[in-house]
């Protein structure tokens, strides 16, 4: 009844309700691909979130959702007069964290695409990527 009188007073709360629901699910999904837990309902959450949610298995695809929750909570905290401190200390928290998870992706993806360059080079000379291959390896399988 109170929730129902407060949205008749605030005609806006809807949305704001639906901006914290979003924070929730979002965190959420976080805690879920990154928790040490092996619990079947973990891992069942896990494995749907790597079939529809592929970007956010990898680094830049978390960095880029780390960046968005960071400017969400942001927007939460301080257009809801709730804390400027924490909204300035966990947007920083947060967007510095997915900006270096972004930054260490894009470091990675330029680096393959180096190696995937000179692997395209190497066969277009004559030689097998297999050959190639075998050249760095540890061991020679020769299979």
């Amino acid at each position: 009844m109170f929730a129902f009188l407060s949205f008749l007073l605030e005609p806006w709360a809807v949305l704001d309700i639906l901006d914290e629901v979003y924070l929730i699910g979002f965190g959420f999904v976080l805690f879920v691909l990154h928790a040490p837990l092996q619990f079947k309902w973990v891992l069942e959450y896990k494995r749907l979130i790597s079939k529809y949610c592929r970007l956010l298995t990898r680094f830049t695809g978390t960095g880029l959702y780390l960046l968005f929750l960071g400017c969400l909570v942001y927007a939460s905290l301080w257009n809801e007069d709730v804390s400027y401190f924490f909204a300035i200390l966990f947007t920083f928290y947060i967007c510095g964290l997915g900006a270096y998870i972004l930054l260490i992706g894009a470091t990675k993806t330029l680096k393959l695409d180096r190696v995937r360059k000179l692997v395209l080079a190497k066969t277009n000379e004559g030689e097998s990527a297999k050959d190639f291959a075998n050249g760095y390896a540890s061991e020679n399988r020769g299979q």
